[in-house]
């Protein structure tokens, strides 16, 4: 069964998203017309098929762990109480998108926070466009891929920083660096890293 802990270098994988501002109004989610399914092991199926993309989502659009792993609860409760129209697994998995994204929303309404990112249309689009139909797999093959080949201070940078979200102060500590010094040594690694993920899928 997949759980939140199997996702630990979900936050490198982000990296290569493009960056966004989330638009500040809300976007209501249309009431379904029929059921995708018709018994509680069906429901139970859909869930296993989309709770880890869709908790990744969450976690993409700058939403914490804990909080994303709430909103994903939230979200299948909402499709259990008013189920959707059955369109096939990529459907689904736009629909439940939609519906966990309002629940951000809201979330980040009652908390009066702005997360980085820059309209829910463009979120859509980078998502689709860079995870696909294997739900990342191949980009977060080729980025594990170019991890590995980078200099071990900066593979132990990149993988502390936006693996186990230590802060910046944290990761010089433990590298015998200045702050400034793991700035600049993450943007290298960074631009590397892009470099290889580009060359890597687009062969």
């Amino acid at each position: 069964m997949w759980t939140p802990s199997q996702d630990t270098s979900w936050g490198i994988f982000c990296l290569f998203l493009n960056p966004l501002r989330l638009l500040a109004h809300y976007h209501r989610v249309p009431r379904p017309s029929k059921r995708i399914y018709t018994r509680e092991s069906e429901f139970a199926a859909l869930v296993r098929e989309h709770q880890a993309g869709l908790w990744r989502y969450l976690r993409y659009l700058g939403c914490e762990r804990a909080l994303a792993e709430d909103l994903v609860q939230d979200t299948f409760l909402a499709v259990w109480k008013r189920p959707f129209e059955d369109r096939g697994p990529e459907a689904a998995g736009a629909y439940l998108r939609r519906v966990a994204k309002s629940h951000f929303l809201m979330a980040v309404r009652r908390k009066k926070t702005r997360p980085i990112v820059h309209s829910l249309r463009e979120a859509d689009r980078d998502w689709c466009a860079y995870v696909g139909q294997d739900d990342g797999a191949s980009y977060r093959a080729a980025l594990a891929a170019c991890v590995r080949q980078l200099k071990p201070r900066a593979r132990d940078g990149i993988e502390r920083f936006y693996g186990a979200n230590e802060t910046r102060d944290q990761v010089a500590r433990a590298l015998g660096m200045q702050p400034d010094g793991v700035k600049s040594l993450l943007r290298r690694a960074r631009e590397a890293l892009r470099t290889c993920v580009r060359r890597r899928i687009s062969t």
